[in-house]
């Protein structure tokens, strides 16, 4: 049975796999990974987090989703043992938005518990957004602290790991 590991999205919750480990009805082996939701981390630590969901006696795929993008690019690039190959779902190298970098410095006012969910499921779940993946958007959103959402998307803005790209060595896909 192939095992892969998801790295989750900005919550870091890994809630909204839901609907893939049903659809998916254990034809895989899902490891899901997720990241402490009351701790402000970088990228290099959140990585350190994720490796620790790596298999360490078995072949995997790694997929890494939208926020999870660079720190699944930099540890396939750091080539571990059992990668067999690296999944990026809707996810980036480096700031998908380059012009908003500048407006890092307005995080720490930017009001989210005021920000109206229909805005959020737009920009977080897009067009193919189902009731589903909204409950469970919300219920990730819960349990993560202003303050982490809002460090994750500093990390967004300042995150460049193209020049990683040229050392993976498995095969790759988008999604």
């Amino acid at each position: 049975m192939m095992t892969i590991v998801l790295l989750p999205g900005m919550d870091g919750t890994g809630t909204l796999y839901e609907p893939l480990r049903k659809a998916l009805g254990g034809y895989c082996k899902l490891i899901v990974a997720s990241y402490p939701v009351d701790q402000v981390l970088d990228y290099a630590t959140l990585e350190t987090v994720a490796r620790f969901y790596l298999p360490l006696d078995e072949d995997y795929i790694l997929l890494g989703e939208s926020f999870s993008g660079p720190i699944a690019i930099s540890i396939a690039a750091s080539r571990p043992q059992g990668l067999l190959g690296l999944i990026l779902c809707a996810s980036f190298a480096s700031n998908p938005k380059p012009w908003l970098a500048d407006f890092r410095y307005l995080l720490p006012f930017l009001p989210l518990a005021a920000a109206p969910m229909a805005a959020l499921n737009y920009f977080l779940l897009g067009k193919f957004s189902t009731l589903e993946l909204r409950e469970l958007l919300v219920k990730a959103l819960a349990t993560v602290l202003p303050k982490v959402l809002k460090a994750r998307m500093r990390c967004v803005l300042l995150i460049d790991n193209r020049h990683k790209l040229a050392s993976i060595k498995v095969p790759g896909h988008y999604l």
